[in-house]
């Protein structure tokens, strides 16, 4: 086994509020892949790190998510946050009685009740709150929330991350409601050793970049499926960058009273194909936000006069997105752990990658 990973696994058993902790299992280990998990394991999630993630590559931020034959990426700071609680994979199985959170760190696991009707804010909120008084350090938690839609049978909902939501998360936040998971937090201080050095050569093959409003339609165009027109007058945006990224995808975009996390490109490129204004689809993405909604289901809310105020109202007001095909990125994403639209933008990288997906 290369150095890649750590050879800890951990199990929670939501039916009985505990966590066992395992080395990989032969297979995976021999292969260097956490995400072969998903072929011996019936009914649970699993959320694994790639070969990469949590080191020094860029954009090295990706978390694999597996349930019910899906798949999905989590990234923001979920990848180094795993790696944090000394683990290459995390597997729930079995279902909590009722809608709970579960708090897990390197030192064990806290499972506590939770109102799946709150609003997704709010649930990460006491999320976060939970996770530094049962902490056992100084400690930064990085949480994944289900959000009020999935609950309330919302038939695209998405997972809510510490800015934003997690894109085409779908259908583990289906998996989440349906075992009463409301969200989980990862808690760990573990320091994670990179595998590669400071002075790697793949840290030089994307040169860094903030977002401007040229980089910003560049990006929009990359993040749709089919030619559409963005328009000449994208604001000044401030970046959002997940772990190790030097050049982010994301950004803050202004609403009426707050800003709004956009961790969704192809989201806003729709939004603003279908004539919203940019504060439109600033609301839009903190009505995802509030209640755990995948935005690119939201394209039939962009010229309505009111937004829906509650998750039962805005459930069925969302489009079913249907299955998403794969990308040629994600496999090797998934194995590498680097972010699948960070190597779709810069396909020098994917050459570069070449000998860790091996």
């Amino acid at each position: 086994m290369t150095d890649f990973f750590l050879d800890r696994i951990a199990i929670i058993d939501l039916a009985s509020s505990t966590v066992a902790y395992h080395s990989l299992p032969s297979a995976e280990k021999k292969l260097d892949d956490p995400s072969l998990l998903a072929k011996n394991l019936d009914d649970a999630m699993i959320l694994s790190a790639g070969r990469l993630t949590g080191s020094y590559a860029p954009a090295a931020c990706v978390v694999n998510v597996q349930c019910g034959g899906k798949s999905c990426f989590l990234k923001a700071h979920c990848g180094v946050a795993l790696r944090q609680c000394g683990l290459d994979a995390l597997v729930l199985h079995g279902a909590a009685a009722t809608p709970s959170c579960c708090i897990l760190d390197e030192h064990g696991l806290q499972i506590l009740e939770m109102d799946a009707e709150s609003e997704g804010p709010v649930q990460r909120h006491a999320m976060r709150a939970a996770a530094k008084k049962f902490g056992k350090g100084d400690s930064d938690p990085v949480t994944i929330t289900t959000g009020p839609a999935a609950f309330a049978g919302c038939v695209a909902p998405a997972l809510i991350l510490d800015e934003g939501i997690a894109p085409r998360s779908s259908s583990a936040a289906l998996w989440m409601a349906a075992h009463n998971v409301t969200g989980i937090a990862l808690n760990g201080t573990l320091s994670f050793s990179s595998p590669l050095p400071l002075d790697n050569p793949l840290r030089a093959s994307v040169s860094p970049a903030l977002l401007t409003p040229t980089g910003l339609g560049s990006v929009l165009r990359k993040a749709c499926v089919t030619d559409i027109s963005i328009p000449n007058n994208l604001p000044q945006v401030r970046s959002i960058a997940c772990f190790a990224c030097p050049a982010p995808c994301q950004c803050w975009l202004p609403a009426s009273q707050k800003f709004a996390a956009c961790t969704s490109p192809e989201a806003l490129a729709l939004f603003l194909e279908k004539g919203a204004s940019i504060t439109r689809a600033a609301e839009l993405f903190l009505l995802a936000e509030r209640f755990g909604l995948e935005p690119l289901g939201l394209t039939a809310l962009t010229s309505e006069p009111t937004l829906p105020r509650d998750a039962r109202t805005a459930s069925p007001l969302v489009d079913d997105v249907g299955n998403v095909p794969d990308s040629e990125q994600d496999a090797l994403a998934a194995l590498v752990g680097i972010c699948p639209f960070f190597l779709r933008r810069f396909p020098e990288l994917q050459k570069a990658l070449e000998p860790y997906a091996k």
